[in-house]
């Protein structure tokens, strides 16, 4: 299949499941309202960071594997399966460990939050490991269809809660609980499309080594990167008040939404990369985006700056009124980000995989160091300033790899180009 073609399938079907994410972010922040919506996206933040060891990053070694067909889909899947029930075996000890020695300021008992744990963890990666072994056999439908219905559904549940039963801790059972039922229909749906119980099989002990060995780099670079992006959540949550980080993550997340089209991009870009076909268009198609985004972000920081501080309380409720300025400060930050998604696809997709380590590292160190400066001082504002060097950072020293392995002109990143808005009008015209 073209690139273009994979593109606009990634765009449609991906994006259908991100308006679902959306959609699903407003209601629950209005249901909850930010002190409570900030706890629930903390505990997530938390769930998602023990999800890095606990999944291991098999999801990078799956795409990787399967997208140059040098491992079976089927026995990948059946390996993320096993590796899953005994990671769900572990986690309750492990989470009932960490909330004793780290208590979190609920109203929910040890008990529940350790439930709720497993679900997100669990659920997540079998949607993750699913979800990758299907764009590596060019699916984006069936995953995203899935998964968007999974949202749209809790969407509706909340509003029979508003409604009705106003009981936030249901809320945020069926927020928790979405996920492992999602990761488990995706996981059932995927191994029935491809022969169903009877095609159980593993990979060959080589080819397991092999996987591990490729995954405990890009694990540890995950893991370094997720700081970068997330790290901060701590810090505000340390030297903020509960509102603050209920503000503060709302706009991180708001940024996150924005990384949507990059992040579809990039699952498109990786496998391709992987299977070795259009090194040179994808490294072109890369350069093509770099400029089209400089342009959208602008724009969009305009925008912003002009209805984002009446937009965002009326949109997220009234206790939403401190993330404007934030969110106005991260947009360049997410600009980078947005950039580094696509070279890093790019860079893994050739098995770069030390400089993804490096560059996180180097973003690393400056978001640790900056928030132990600014953060006591200037609060979630200065959070945001911290971050957004953090990502600009990481950025430059990607990009320097990127250009290694493709070069191009510098100019080539922001000079307007009619040409690239035909190419994005002919791309989504095109006809499926």
């Amino acid at each position: 299949m073209q690139l273009d073609k994979l593109i606009q399938q990634s765009l449609l079907w991906r994006g259908f499941y991100f308006v679902g994410i959306l959609l699903l972010n407003v209601v629950l922040s209005r249901f909850l309202q930010a002190e409570a919506s900030g706890q629930v996206y903390f505990l997530a933040n938390l769930f998602s960071f023990i999800l890095l060891p606990a999944g291991y990053n098999l999801e990078s070694g799956f795409t990787y594997f399967a997208s140059s067909k040098s491992i079976a889909a089927i026995a990948l899947a059946f390996m993320g399966c096993c590796w899953a029930l005994l990671a769900a075996a572990f986690l309750y000890p492990l989470l009932q460990g960490y909330f004793h020695f780290f208590p979190v300021a609920t109203q929910v008992s040890v008990n529940t939050l350790c439930i709720w744990g497993i679900c997100y963890i669990v659920g997540l990666m079998l949607s993750n490991y699913a979800s990758v072994l299907y764009y590596a056999q060019g699916n984006y439908f069936t995953p995203n269809w899935l998964l968007a219905l999974g949202n749209f559904l809790l969407v509706m549940l909340l509003w029979v809660l508003q409604n009705y039963l106003p009981s936030k801790e249901l809320a945020m059972w069926g927020f928790f609980v979405l996920f492992l039922v999602q990761g488990v229909s995706l996981y059932v749906a995927f191994i029935w499309h491809n022969g169903g119980l009877g095609a159980f099989q593993l990979p060959a002990f080589t080819n397991m080594w092999r996987i591990i060995k490729y995954c405990s780099i890009t694990l540890l670079a995950n893991m370094m990167f997720f700081l970068v992006y997330k790290i901060d959540y701590w810090f505000v949550r340390q030297y903020c008040s509960k509102a603050d980080l209920g503000n503060y993550i709302q706009a991180a997340k708001l940024g996150q939404m924005l990384l949507i089209v990059p992040q579809i991009l990039a699952s498109t870009v990786f496998p391709q990369t992987a299977s070795q076909q259009m090194a040179n268009q994808i490294g072109d198609t890369i350069v093509r985006l770099f400029r089209l985004m400089v342009q959208i972000f602008a724009l969009l920081i305009l925008l912003v700056a002009v209805v984002g501080k009446w937009l965002f309380p009326f949109v997220f409720g009234s206790t939403f009124s401190t993330m404007y300025l934030p969110m106005l400060v991260l947009l360049p930050g997410i600009a980078a980000l947005a950039m580094l998604s696509l070279m890093s696809a790019f860079l893994l997709g050739n098995g770069k995989i030390v400089q993804e380590l490096i560059g996180a590292a180097i973003g690393l160190v400056v978001v640790v160091v900056g928030d132990v400066w600014l953060i006591p001082t200037l609060g979630i504002v200065g959070a945001a300033w911290v971050s957004v060097a953090g990502y600009t950072v990481n950025c430059i020293y990607i990009l320097y790899c990127f250009r290694r392995l493709h070069f191009f002109p510098y100019r080539a990143l922001w000079a307007f180009q009619r040409a690239d808005w035909y190419w994005v009008y002919g791309l989504l015209s095109k006809k499926q």
